[in-house]
């Protein structure tokens, strides 16, 4: 009877040392002893968006175009020994396009994981053409004697361009990357806004005494202008994703924009050689731009 006993209570013992060894082993014991255990891998979020809007700024710097000007003459009453009458010197012109700022916005699409399309509109600030001159020549003696015309012209022209632009966007690392470096291309053209005064002072100066003999002609005109000029671009740069909706972008921009030109009528004061005023064409050349910008591009539908 203490026999049967005393096995009975080691069973139990046993029976119940088992499982708690058990679960002490499922706690603490080894995962190689068990296997390893299985966890759910996290499912990549897929981007679905189709269209993106984006925001940029920067600063720039032009290389100077070439300006010129056709159809404003003085001198019709020169002196035949001198020459003929003459234009505006291309000297007295100096344009100002060195830096500009620019801002912009825009609206793009996703056509596949790394190519992309983005129609943009920049503006950028303003440029100015200034041209300060003086000339002097004898009146033709056959007018009248010993006297000269002292001219000064003094002229102010404000440009501000925009552009409108049709870009491809060729991204080398997939959408969805933490860094996408990319390269792309842009047509369209630019938008010159032009506002242009133009003032011109004669006095008559008797040659023997060097005083004015009080006859003086002005020109003056002025006119404003939007004019069209082709323009093309390339880009190189890196976009950050910040998440699936917003992307940083830094870019370097290089734009060629092209030539334009327009007219201004310029009065004269008085009638000279039968002619009431005159149809003066500035030239505005070519420009190659440098800029840098950084941008947000956001992810909306």
């Amino acid at each position: 009877m203490r026999l049967s006993t005393k096995l009975f209570s080691v069973g139990l013992a046993l029976a119940t040392f088992v499982p708690a060894a058990e679960a002490a082993d499922w706690n603490r014991g080894s995962v190689k002893d068990r296997g390893g255990i299985a966890v759910p891998a996290p499912i990549p979020i897929v981007e679905t968006f189709k269209w993106y809007l984006r925001a940029d700024v920067g600063v720039g710097l032009t290389s100077e175009p070439d300006i010129a000007e056709q159809g404003m003459t003085f001198g019709y009453d020169r002196d035949p020994v001198e020459g003929p009458a003459f234009g505006m010197n291309p000297s007295w012109f100096n344009p100002d396009f060195d830096t500009f700022m620019t801002g912009g916005v825009g609206v793009g699409m996703y056509l596949t994981p790394r190519l992309r399309t983005d129609a943009t509109f920049d503006v950028r600030t303003k440029s100015t053409v200034t041209a300060r001159g003086a000339y002097s020549y004898r009146v033709d003696p056959a007018l009248v004697l010993d006297r000269r015309i002292d001219g000064n012209v003094h002229e102010s022209t404000e440009v501000r361009t925009s552009l409108l632009m049709a870009n491809l966007y060729w991204d080398l690392a997939e959408r969805g990357s933490r860094f996408v470096p990319y390269v792309g291309v842009g047509a369209g053209f630019a938008v010159r806004s032009i506002d242009r005064r133009h003032a011109t002072q004669e006095d008559m100066i008797d040659t023997l005494t060097g005083a004015s003999v009080g006859v003086t002609s002005n020109f003056e005109g002025k006119a404003k202008a939007h004019q069209l000029a082709p323009a093309v671009s390339a880009t190189a740069g890196l976009a950050y994703t910040l998440d699936t909706g917003m992307v940083l972008d830094l870019n370097y921009r290089f734009t060629y924009v092209g030539e334009v030109d327009f007219s201004t009528n310029i009065a004269y004061g008085e009638i000279i050689a039968g002619r009431t005023g005159a149809n003066s064409r500035m030239t505005i050349g070519e420009s190659f731009d440098h800029a840098l910008r950084a941008g947000i591009r956001w992810n909306v539908w």
